[in-house]
């Protein structure tokens, strides 16, 4: 039935029809995920381009439910941002609603200007009820951000931007699935930086920041995480050379209240400096090195790109660049919510070697498939296991190898609507060939959206996986999960709206963490205003 479904899915993206096809459609302002963020929908005609190194190509697939785990796909420039960039023209918006599993739940965004000055601020908060003995979740915040422009017509670095931004949020939930599920967690967590960029230059940008990122965590321990991050950039650029450098360096400072114990502060640092050609003939190449180390551990490679343009529709890329990831007690928590500390407080991970190649066709302004693939080998690969069966999830390192491949596509705004998919399958293992556990081998999201000009619109969203172990021995086995998601509204006015949210439509009884069950089916009523 849920195949069947899935197929019905697909369908409608292609085949929707039209109210009217000689009316223009006019897509909604939002996409409202029903879940935790403000979002809308970025979607541009995008010129073929170079991937950017350090995977910054590598986007944060979002699971429905609230014990999803992080995993990293490649994507094509089609972002969910949380500050929309139509926000920016709204002194005030407003979303409130609640639900059967969800009461309350809200956003706040007030943004303005004076002069030259551009500040906004944010508050946000939900509550899950227990739809299962002890699975609440509790989670407010805020956040400040406030930009200066230097005039375009100044005499000194016309377009400088100088922000200064700052977000603090509190969360709390239980370990529901666990042999323990009354222990409850209390997180907070926060974030101060400063930044300069100059980027109006095309021969010449520039950028600094520094950036303190908090995290505290109570539960049967007590954490306290202070990471400072210092970051620059430096471009220069010809007709068809250029030069890049970028450095990034972090202070790890802990205060772990454990008897008996002694944690050291960490420092990680990392840079990249690279010489770049851009032909007539629509060749791109670029090389150089990339360096990082953890104090007295450097680590230390050569790096590739290259993109041809074989013609107005079709280009090619290609690149190889090993990098390395410097996780912290912060990335333990949000990787895995029902995480144990496991004795150590970061993780400096080497991807010794890194190899992805890929081919985006775009048609005008119409769509745009991207597909391709990569190999690529680590030490200090991060994975989770409750080894004792109890729900307490350690953090392990292991070498590993990771081979995958992925598609995405993007059928920009247009009489059928907009529409959105990615897949990806993979297979990652260690030396002895057992599958790290919780790593699906196929992942899969699809977003479709349609408005209609009588002033109501849809969305609606397909989560899928298939097949993920519980253990390094390849054991215990999770066959798959789906979750199909529509968002409704109906414009009363030009600045209000009445919105519903399905969550979990099919009512599908799924988990990725074992024991830990997913949010059955919810609906969630409630308005949105703009002004």
């Amino acid at each position: 039935m849920k195949k069947i479904i899935i197929i019905l899915f697909t369908a409608t993206v292609f085949f929707a029809q039209e109210e009217n096809q000689s009316q223009s459609i006019e897509l909604p302002d939002f996409v409202i995920t029903g879940r935790e963020n403000i979002s809308i929908t970025k979607v541009q005609k995008n010129m073929p381009d170079f991937i950017p190194l350090l995977s910054r190509d590598f986007f944060t697939l979002r699971y429905p439910g609230a014990e999803k785990i992080k995993i990293n796909l490649p994507k094509v420039r089609y972002q969910i941002v949380n500050l929309p960039s139509n926000l920016q023209k709204t002194n005030l918006f407003v979303k409130l609603n609640g639900g059967l599993h969800t009461l309350p739940s809200g956003h706040i965004f007030y943004n303005n200007s004076i002069g030259n000055l551009s500040f906004n601020t944010k508050l946000y908060g939900r509550r899950i009820l227990e739809y299962v003995d002890n699975a609440d979740n509790h989670k407010f915040g805020g956040s400040v951000n406030a930009y200066y422009y230097v005039n375009h017509n100044s005499s000194f670095l016309p377009g400088l931007v100088i922000n200064l931004n700052g977000d603090f949020y509190k969360e709390k939930n239980k370990f529901y699935g666990s042999e323990l599920p009354r222990l409850e967690r209390e997180t907070e967590n926060g974030f101060a930086e400063f930044g300069i960029n100059y980027l109006t230059n095309s021969k010449f940008s520039f950028g600094i920041g520094i950036k303190d990122d908090y995290y505290f965590q109570d539960d049967y321990y007590e954490f306290k995480e202070n990471v400072i991050h210092t970051s620059g950039f430096l471009k220069i650029r010809t007709s068809k050379f250029g030069f890049n450098a970028s450095v990034s360096m972090l202070n790890q400072i802990i205060d772990i209240r454990i008897p008996n114990s002694n944690f050291a502060n960490q420092y990680y640092y990392n840079g990249l400096v690279t010489f770049d050609f851009n032909s007539a003939q629509n060749i791109f190449l670029k090389a150089g090195f990339y360096v990082a180390g953890i104090e007295a551990k450097p680590f230390f490679t050569p790096v590739v790109y290259a993109k041809i343009k074989a013609n107005k529709f079709l280009s090619l890329y290609g690149e190889f660049s090993p990098n390395t990831e410097f996780h912290t007690l912060k990335d333990f928590r949000n990787s895995n919510r029902f995480y144990r500390f496991n004795n150590f407080t970061n993780v400096f991970q080497k991807n010794k070697f890194n190899l992805k190649f890929a081919a985006k066709y775009e048609f005008e302004k119409y769509f745009e498939i991207n597909f391709g693939g990569g190999y690529i080998k680590s030490d200090n690969t991060i994975y989770f296991e409750d080894r004792y069966v109890d729900g307490l999830f350690f953090v392990n390192k292991i070498n590993a190898n990771k081979t995958y491949a992925f598609l995405n596509l993007l059928f920009r705004k247009g009489p059928f609507g907009e529409f959105f998919g990615e897949l990806q399958i993979q297979n990652i293992k260690d030396k002895d060939g057992n599958v790290l556990p919780y790593k699906p081998v196929l992942m899969s999201n699809l977003k479709y959206s349609y408005n209609w000009q009588k002033g109501y619109g849809l969305s609606l969203g397909l989560n899928y996986f298939h097949k993920s172990f519980t253990d390094l021995e390849n054991i215990g086995e999770i066959s798959g999960g789906i979750d199909l998601s529509a968002d409704f509204y109906y414009k009363i006015f030009s600045n209000f709206k009445i919105i519903l949210t399905f969550e979990n439509a099919l009512n599908s009884k799924y988990y990725y963490l074992r024991n830990y069950d997913a949010k059955p089916f919810d609906v969630l009523a409630g308005i949105e205003f703009k002004w």
